[in-house]
C-alpha cells in the first residue's frame, strides 16, 4: 500500500514541472506548418470538422483519468516515563485518506487552409500541460 502511495506522489511530482504556458509554446510552434508535418508528429486527428470559413480543423483529445488509493495513518498511543517518574500520553488519532479519482483533459483545435498551412490553434482542458 505504501508503494503505491509513494509512486502516485513521485508521478505528481515529476508532472510539476509541467506548466500550460509550455503547451502553449509547443502548440503554437505549429503555426505556419504543413499540417502533415503535424499529423507525422501527433498521429492522425481525433475528429475532422469544417470551420465556417471553409477550412478544415482537425481536434484532438487526450483523456486521463487516474485514482490514489486510500489509506489510513495513525491510530497509536506512545507512554513515556520521565526521569522524575511522571508518565507522557501522546495519542494520535487514526486518520483515513479517501480514495480519489481525477479526471484530466485537454482539447487541441488545428485549423488549416486549402494550402494544408496551419493558420489558427486553439485548446482548452485542465491538463493542457507540458
Amino acid at each position: 500500500m505504501f508503494y503505491r502511495f509513494f509512486l502516485v506522489l513521485l508521478i505528481l511530482m515529476l508532472t510539476g514541472c509541467a506548466t500550460e504556458a509550455n503547451y502553449r509554446k509547443m502548440v503554437l510552434s505549429w503555426h505556419g506548418k504543413n499540417i502533415n508535418q503535424l499529423i507525422n508528429v501527433w498521429g492522425y486527428p481525433d475528429r475532422t470538422i469544417k470551420a465556417p470559413n471553409g477550412n478544415k480543423v482537425y481536434v484532438y483529445n487526450h483523456r486521463n483519468v487516474y485514482s490514489t488509493p486510500g489509506y489510513s495513518t495513525g491510530g497509536y498511543t506512545s507512554v513515556t516515563t520521565s526521569s522524575e517518574g511522571n508518565s507522557i500520553v501522546v495519542q494520535q488519532p487514526l486518520v483515513e485518506h479517501t480514495p480519489q479519482t481525477y479526471y484530466e483533459h485537454c482539447k487541441t483545435w488545428f485549423e488549416f487552409n486549402h494550402r494544408h498551412i496551419i493558420t489558427r490553434i486553439t485548446y482548452r482542458g485542465n491538463s493542457c500541460v507540458m
